[in-house]
């Protein structure tokens, strides 16, 4: 993610999908990230978390570390649990597929993890005639 890539005044962070030939998506700027992202040394351009190579992703393992997360997150989990967390607070699966630049399909095949008490909640409450 570069600097240049967050939209300030909209409120928008844009990113690109290497795996997709540079396609583009936009994610909000909630006011937490927004906070969080403002903590940093905020910059014109240039990366926002630097790291020296693709493949070790340095600046990920320090940010755990600092945070006093588990070693065993990895970026791909993080957004296996965000989608999880998104559909079981009632978000829509197509509002999180947008959100995600992930296909309902991939969606409901790859990353959904449903909280069975909510939904055992939820059948507790049907009336079913006979």
């Amino acid at each position: 993610m570069q600097w240049q890539d967050i939209d300030w005044k909209n409120k928008i962070i844009k990113f690109r999908n290497v795996k997709v030939k540079g396609k583009e998506y936009e994610f909000p700027l909630i006011p937490r990230l927004q906070d969080i992202l403002k903590t940093l040394e905020v910059k014109q351009s240039g990366k926002v978390f630097p790291y020296k190579n693709d493949y070790g992703l340095i600046f990920f393992k320090r940010a755990q570390k600092d945070l006093g997360l588990k070693q065993t997150y990895s970026i791909h989990k993080l957004k296996h649990t965000f989608v999880s967390q998104l559909v079981n607070a009632q978000m829509s699966l197509e509002d999180v597929s947008e959100l995600t630049n992930t296909s309902l399909r991939t969606l409901k095949k790859n990353y959904l993890k449903m909280d069975k008490s909510r939904i055992a909640n939820k059948l507790q409450s049907i009336k079913i005639n006979s």
